[in-house]
């Protein structure tokens, strides 16, 4: 029987026959992955874990609270759990796929490439392992763009036009190559999209305007990008790269306002 099907009897059985670890991962599956008490319940799970739990369903507990923490932007302690449930369960290919994405965040892109090529040898034609592939590569600097603009453009055919994230990633390429106009056409082409990554997608191109001197238009972008990424920052308490790039859309904005 496999985790996700013993974890499905588990957490449909009444709650006065759960152990004390299932009961509180059972709390942490009715969480929202956005949500922080995801992380908690998760948290707790893992400390009243016993050997009679079964080692599948570690492997999820730490998955389930990866999926929390990478929501929350704490990307180190994703990689950490997303690492303890594959050394467990090697199968777990969407923990493969987040690891990537998460060591990518970190800046280590040689070992996001590599779970990024593993997780594309078993999903050839997911669009989303091709996208963690081409920030793997990003991440890894100059060597690498070629081929991360590469992945950004085979993510691109099979995840089709209404997705804009390959175009974010081919412009974020195109920005650490200093290839300003190319980057701006880039974003301008991700943000024919607006419901889906508004606020990040306006937020890089306001850099892109900036750099190439349009303040104007960065000011325009921010001013519709800043709201977004403030409420989002309210609504889920995050705390890492939704705050970072809060601030750095602030310098952009003040620099903006004095030229």
């Amino acid at each position: 029987m496999s985790p996700a099907a013993v974890l499905a009897i588990l957490l449909a059985a009444p709650a006065a026959a759960l152990s004390p670890f299932v009961e509180q991962l059972r709390k942490a599956e009715a969480r929202s992955v956005s949500d922080p008490e995801r992380v908690e319940y998760a948290t707790r799970a893992l400390r009243a874990w016993l050997p009679s739990d079964g080692r599948p369903l570690l492997a999820h507990a730490h998955y389930a609270r990866a999926e929390g923490e990478a929501a929350l932007f704490d990307d180190a302690s994703a990689e950490e759990d997303l690492t303890k449930a594959l050394e467990i369960d090697a199968r777990n290919e969407r923990a493969r796929l987040m690891r990537s994405r998460a060591r990518a965040s970190l800046g280590r892109g040689v070992e996001a490439e590599r779970d990024a090529a593993e997780y594309l040898e078993a999903n050839p034609r997911d669009g989303d392992g091709w996208l963690a592939l081409g920030d793997a590569r990003l991440a890894q600097g100059k060597a690498a763009r070629k081929r991360a603009r590469s992945a950004y453009a085979k993510a691109a055919v099979l995840l089709g036009s209404e997705d804009p994230r390959p175009s974010l990633g081919d412009g974020r390429t195109q920005m650490a190559a200093r290839r300003y106009e190319a980057a701006l056409a880039a974003f301008s082409t991700a943000a024919e999209h607006p419901k889906k990554r508004r606020a990040e997608i306006l937020n890089w191109r306001a850099r892109a305007y900036s750099a190439l001197g349009n303040w104007r238009a960065a000011r325009e972008d921010l001013s519709v990008a800043l709201p977004d990424l403030e409420r989002t920052l309210d609504d889920r308490r995050r705390v890492g790269a939704v705050k970072r790039g809060l601030d750095a859309a602030r310098r952009t904005l003040a620099d903006a306002y004095f030229r």
